[in-house]
């Protein structure tokens, strides 16, 4: 039995599709419509992620209120050296 997506080509859209729904990324008509796009810079990884909303991005990454904290206090490190948050 072959893997997930392994040998099909894929849209763009539908790879961050796929993505969003492994990380339970909630779709954008769900979200409230105050709700913050937040990119997130791992920088282990090098790789940076746009979620719909900070809360999205706090539970992808189960880190509780962290990010909102992060912003409310202005805070410009890196979340335990390892996490860039930016607003969108």
């Amino acid at each position: 039995m072959m893997g997930i997506g392994k040998g099909i080509p894929r849209p763009e859209e539908t790879k961050e599709k796929i993505s969003a729904a492994l990380l339970g990324i909630k779709r954008p008509e769900t979200l409230k419509p105050n709700a913050q796009k937040i990119e997130v810079l791992d920088l282990e990884t090098k790789k940076s992620t746009i979620f719909p909303s900070i809360s999205e991005a706090e539970r992808a990454l189960s880190i509780g209120k962290v990010i909102s904290r992060y912003f409310r206090n202005n805070q410009q490190n890196p979340y335990k050296n390892k996490y860039i948050f930016k607003t969108k």
